[in-house]
């Protein structure tokens, strides 16, 4: 069965499935997702991140450069960043859907 997120979305009357969600509870998951999302690129572009191990060899060695994939910026020069900044997105959703139960 698929999971309650994904059949909030679609509701089927086969199944007995109708709306897991009512449409004040959609907002709010979408509004604190967005915030969530804004809170970690934020975050992880002013605050000072670890480099996780990620040297500039491992970052040579990723072949970014040589497939094509051009690109500036902080999350391109110190990959460290992106990854906190997913990682803490998706705990953080994680964390919200679990905080609901």
């Amino acid at each position: 069965m698929a999971p309650a997120r994904l059949l909030a979305a679609v509701p089927d009357a086969a199944l007995g499935v109708t709306f897991l969600m009512t449409r004040q509870e959609a907002i709010q998951n979408w509004a604190m997702s967005t915030a969530s999302y804004l809170v970690w690129v934020i975050g992880t572009t002013v605050l000072p991140v670890p480099s996780f191990g990620i040297s500039a060899a491992a970052i040579a060695s990723a072949g970014i450069a040589s497939a094509g994939i051009n690109g500036t910026g902080l999350w391109v020069e110190e990959p460290a960043r992106l990854m906190a900044g997913g990682a803490g997105y998706f705990l953080t959703q994680a964390w919200l859907e679990l905080r609901k139960k």
